[in-house]
């Protein structure tokens, strides 16, 4: 986010730079590009009264709470209606509500921006007391028939906290304003912002920041203690104590406040990396892992050893301690770091089959992780026979698919085939997307096609035939749940995956048994013609036989 404060200090510098007559060519050259509908408004601003409204502040909040009170009982609504989503939102008789809404915010603007905090707090609550009241925020802000106050809801919370911060009073009532704001606003907001953010919302940085954030350590930890898990009070917490005193105070807060420790220690562990402590960091890691039974919190830990490791040079035991971590939380992004330091490893088979030995068991081997790392380490028919348990219709939406792609790489042998790509599948129905960023499943990808052919050539020719046979089974099975259950979604990717599979055949054995695969498929479903035209389109898009 562009907070307003580094932005107008840096458009003051390059002010500074020029000479007035300068500045006013390019402000002209700026106006006379400008639409109709904004050069008014341009114009305005250099003859508009900088004079705050200072006086009747206390009008324009009862005005607020006036507002607020109509709004709740309904005045301005004739009905509620759904926008298309899962929420509702009024349909409005009367839009007149936006009129002080819009007189109150810019009064709030205006006095934050020169610098009146106590006006502007005062008048930021107000708004927020009228936000809180809705149940959908976009529904009282965006009426069909309106042009309403532009009002972003980052800026709103930033400039309420800034504010906050800069109200006169001492360091404890300041520390205590911020605290209680952050309740007010709500913690998730609050964290969104962050206290960097806060201060950035206006040009001018409180001096003593670092003192205002110490002072309100103890209101925050005291939130901590009581909001078990990763809440955002965590958040806000860390970096309060970072901007009192670095990593040392976040450590001293874990020290004196046990029961923080796991909302805090993977976070203490990045800001004595930052530090540039990396021993430090490792020492804090491996004690935090022996202080905690949370396995997730454990898999994050090991996560930064990972890193830690990597950084000194120790590639051996960051790939134990990738383990480890994937052992603990499977995910797509650690099998990415651990198949990484596999390949660049002095013995990659062995490597490898480490990897494949956490997903062993029959529940995990069963998972599109599971029987990718099993055709990785060469163990294609215990990939095959997990792959082939029978999961329900739903099953061809990621282990199945999965482990035909694999083994199709593997008849294939051809690092360069784009249709017998081993996450084919993996990256359009992996169940738990928000782990798989896109650079995370391309670099994946990438590793898979170029361990799978070597897999390839170091198999015996009948294996790879073998494999590919029995994973004909899997191919017929589930494209069959797909036709029979009338998943017509999935058609066109059932179409994919049994020409892919007719190419391997084709490519491994001879052209007509992947020519009489796809016969025979086409010849069992006669009256599935819309998967029968996803077959055709599909051989006359790519297909090699």
């Amino acid at each position: 986010m562009d907070e307003l404060g580094p932005f107008m200090r840096g458009l003051a510098d390059r002010l500074a730079t020029l000479a007035v007559e300068e500045l006013r060519e390019r402000v002209l050259a700026y106006a006379a590009r400008l639409p109709e509908a904004r050069r008014t408004p341009f114009a305005h601003a250099f003859t508009a009264s900088r004079a705050l409204p200072t006086s009747g502040i206390d009008g324009l909040i009862a005005a607020a709470e006036a507002l607020l009170a109509d709004l709740e009982a309904g005045v301005y609504e004739r009905g509620w209606d759904t926008d298309g989503s899962f929420h509702e939102q009024p349909i409005w008789e009367d839009t007149s509500w936006a009129v002080p809404l819009r007189t109150i915010a810019d009064a709030a603007t205006a006095a934050f921006l020169a610098g009146d905090d106590a006006a502007s707090f005062a008048l930021y609550a107000a708004l927020v007391r009228v936000l809180d009241a809705q149940d959908d925020y976009g529904a009282l802000f965006q009426p069909d028939d309106l042009e309403l106050v532009d009002i972003v809801r980052h800026e709103l919370v930033a400039r309420y906290l800034r504010a906050a911060v800069g109200t006169p009073g001492s360091l404890e009532e300041r520390a205590t304003r911020l605290v209680e704001a952050i309740e007010h606003i709500g913690e998730r907001d609050a964290a969104a912002v962050g206290l960097v953010g806060a201060t950035e919302a206006r040009m001018d940085v409180p001096p003593d920041i670092d003192a205002l954030a110490g002072a309100a350590l103890g209101h925050l930890v005291s939130r901590l203690r009581v909001n078990a898990g990763q809440s955002p009070w965590a958040q806000i917490t860390v970096e309060a104590a970072l901007m009192a005193g670095g990593a040392d105070r976040l450590g001293e807060i874990i020290r004196t406040s046990p029961e923080t420790h796991d909302q805090l220690a993977a976070e203490w562990v990045d800001a004595l990396r930052l530090e540039g402590r990396s021993a430090d960091a490792v020492e804090a890691a491996r004690s935090a892992i022996t202080l905690t039974t949370d396995d997730r919190l454990r898999a994050r830990l090991h996560d930064r050893l990972v890193g830690l490791l990597a950084d000194a040079g120790d590639d051996d035991g960051a790939l134990t301690t990738a383990c480890l971590a994937l052992d603990l939380e499977p995910t797509v992004r650690r099998l990415s770091v651990a198949v990484d330091f596999a390949q660049a490893s002095c013995d990659p088979d062995g490597a490898f089959s480490q990897i494949a030995d956490i997903f062993s068991d029959q529940a995990r081997s069963r998972t599109p992780l599971g029987g990718l790392t099993l055709a990785l380490a060469g163990r294609l028919e215990a990939a095959i026979d997990a792959a082939a348990v029978k999961f329900g219709v739903a099953a061809h939406e990621a282990t199945s698919w999965l482990i035909v792609a694999a083994v199709v790489r593997v008849a294939i042998g051809d690092a360069t085939s784009a249709r017998a790509d081993a996450l084919m599948v993996l990256q359009e129905r992996w169940p738990h997307r928000d782990d798989l960023a896109e650079p995370t499943g391309q670099r994946l990808a990438a590793i898979a096609r170029e361990r799978l052919t070597i897999v390839a050539a170091a198999l015996p020719r009948e294996r790879v035939i073998g494999a590919l046979t029995r994973v004909g089974g899997l191919v017929e099975a589930r494209v069959g749940a797909i036709l029979e259950a009338k998943r017509r979604g999935f058609y066109r990717e059932a179409a994919e995956v049994a020409d892919m599979y007719a190419e391997a055949v084709a490519v491994a054995t001879d052209r007509t048994n992947g020519t009489a695969f796809l016969d025979a498929m086409k010849a069992r479903y006669p009256r599935h013609t819309s998967f029968q035209r996803e077959l055709v389109d599909v051989r006359r898009r790519g297909s090699r036989i």
